[in-house]
């Protein structure tokens, strides 16, 4: 069967647990992630005894995500950092609670709760934090992404606000329970910070795949490789369109088969199961009902039943 991959199987959290000694968090942020220069921002005198911790999730491609809760402190990206640690990466960093003054690219910005800053690891950068807070910060090679690449790293320093419909579905993807989608999340930084698409043609070329989708519902091997090759596209381009509506592929396919059978069930046809399962382009009528009955939150034999 045709199915698009997650790229991300690993869910689990592992934390520092609670740092009590700066220097040892400072030692510990550089293990993360690259070589930083980590100070605190104001006179021991002037702060309550330090805490920090990061809890962080390894996913495919080498690519982490990590929750860093923490005081207040300067974290630099300088000059002799590069030199002594390369580091092809970018940093996707989801501001949580307080707020960032970063600087990057000649660009000084003030991230608030709800934003989202792009950060390349190959220039210098500053992040200040004046305020105990808490960021998302996904950390990804430069090669995990497409052609692409140059074109995003272009956008180093630049802002989505948290009203930017972007911003949003990034924080979505970032924060939702389960494993992470990792080639949709991938798709969505490079529709937001890739050069500017033709959104007209984006959105034709979004109505076609639809439009076929529904034309193939019955067909269990239907998927993103098989349209891909239908319309001389790429899965990756796919993955892109689907990620601008904050959703994959598979995830819509699943959905437009799920209501597909709602619809004929609520007709009242009387159809069995296992019919409406292989109607529908479900191989098994234990999967179609499982997710039937997480969609409608009652199992598709007692709506047959109800509506018959």
């Amino acid at each position: 069967m045709d199915q698009t991959p997650t790229q991300a199987t690993d869910t689990t959290w592992r934390s520092s647990g609670p740092i009590p000694d700066f220097g040892q968090w400072a030692d510990h942020v550089a293990q993360s992630y690259t070589a930083l220069t980590v100070r605190q921002s104001r006179s021991r005198d002037d702060l309550p005894r330090f805490a920090g911790s990061i809890a962080e999730r390894h996913l495919a491609q080498a690519t982490t995500l990590s929750q860093i809760t923490a005081m207040p402190q300067d974290v630099r990206r300088r000059r002799g950092d590069i030199r002594s640690c390369p580091s092809e990466s970018i940093f996707v960093n989801i501001q949580i609670a307080g707020s960032c003054k970063v600087s990057q690219a000649g660009m000084d910005t003030l991230q608030r709760p709800g934003s989202v800053m792009l950060l390349d690891a190959r220039r210098p950068f500053s992040m200040q934090f004046d305020a105990p807070f808490r960021q998302l910060c996904l950390h990804l090679p430069l090669e995990g992404l497409s052609s692409k690449r140059q074109d995003i790293t272009n956008s180093a320093g630049r802002i989505l606000r948290r009203d930017d419909p972007g911003a949003g579905t990034l924080v979505r993807m970032a924060t939702a329970s389960g494993p992470i989608e990792l080639t949709a999340l991938i798709a969505l930084l490079e529709e937001i910070y890739g050069a500017t698409p033709d959104h007209r043609l984006s959105d034709d070329h979004l109505a076609l795949i639809l439009s076929h989708m529904k034309r193939h519902l019955a067909d269990p091997d239907f998927g993103v490789e098989s349209t891909a090759r239908q319309f001389g596209i790429s899965r990756r381009y796919i993955h892109r369109l689907f990620a601008r509506t904050g959703t994959t592929f598979g995830k819509h396919l699943l959905a437009t088969r799920l209501a597909a059978a709602h619809d004929r069930i609520l007709a009242g046809e009387g159809c069995p199961v296992s019919q409406l399962a292989h109607d529908c382009g479900f191989r098994s009528a234990s999967h179609f009902s499982n997710a039937y009955k997480t969609a409608y939150g009652t199992a598709p034999s007692l709506a047959v039943g109800q509506n018959h």
